[in-house]
């Protein structure tokens, strides 16, 4: 009887410590047109702007160029044996970042993620889009983006 008993009140301090440390999580959206996506609540598009260059910056990222969320990586060792073989130069990670607004106080913040090679060549960059089965690290970024925005 003790042995139940104990083990109900493991299961339900278990499901609330789940459900309080969910609380804080950013709303993760599966959307079509995306690898990952995330709604962000009472925050400006700004700031949101501010903490996606942040987090892109400190993960080794840089800015394609000063305007847009656009960011470029080198890729990491797997993509340049899986695309620099039979497409021809070292391959880069291009990242695609858009805030779109969803109501006053929310916006829907989105990546899409593409394998560049060929730069610099006269037939121009080509680019892949990265599936869903690797989007395990933009989820990450985007809760980092999130949680940046609850420090501000």
């Amino acid at each position: 009887m003790k042995k139940k008993a104990l083990l109900a009140l493991t299961a339900l301090n278990l499901l609330v410590l789940s459900l309080s440390s969910c609380a804080n999580r950013p709303d993760l959206i599966k959307t079509d047109d995306s690898l990952a996506a995330v709604e962000i609540r009472n925050s400006t598009e700004t700031d949101i702007r501010y903490a996606v260059i942040e987090t892109f910056l400190t993960n080794g990222y840089q800015r394609e160029s000063h305007y847009g969320l656009t960011f470029i990586k080198k890729g990491n060792i797997l993509r340049q044996v899986e695309y620099a073989s039979y497409m021809g130069g070292a391959a880069r990670m291009r990242v695609k970042v858009r805030i779109d607004p969803i109501s006053a106080s929310s916006h829907l913040v989105k990546i899409n993620a593409y394998t560049m090679t060929n730069q610099g060549s006269r037939f121009g960059d080509q680019e892949r889009k990265v599936r869903g089965l690797r989007k395990g690290h933009y989820k990450n970024l985007l809760q980092e983006v999130s949680d940046r925005l609850q420090q501000y």
